[in-house]
């Protein structure tokens, strides 16, 4: 399964985060190449809680096609 992720160009206010909270992700240095090699999948990381979230998704989407 994909996820698309929407990017934001810019903080809005009201979207549950601050604008400091915002402003911080971007402070991140970027990824080595030791670190991105030594990276993992999400769902390979973390199995159990991406199989829930793909449940969630499913039975959303289930109760949405009914609709």
């Amino acid at each position: 399964m994909v996820i698309k992720v929407q990017e934001m160009p810019e903080y809005q206010l009201g979207r549950g985060y601050s604008k400091d909270g915002w402003d911080g992700v971007f402070d991140n240095p970027p990824m080595s190449r030791e670190e991105m090699e030594a990276a993992r999948p999400f769902k390979e990381a973390f199995a159990d809680l991406a199989e829930k979230m793909e449940r969630a998704i499913a039975a959303r989407r289930a109760r949405s096609s009914r609709s």
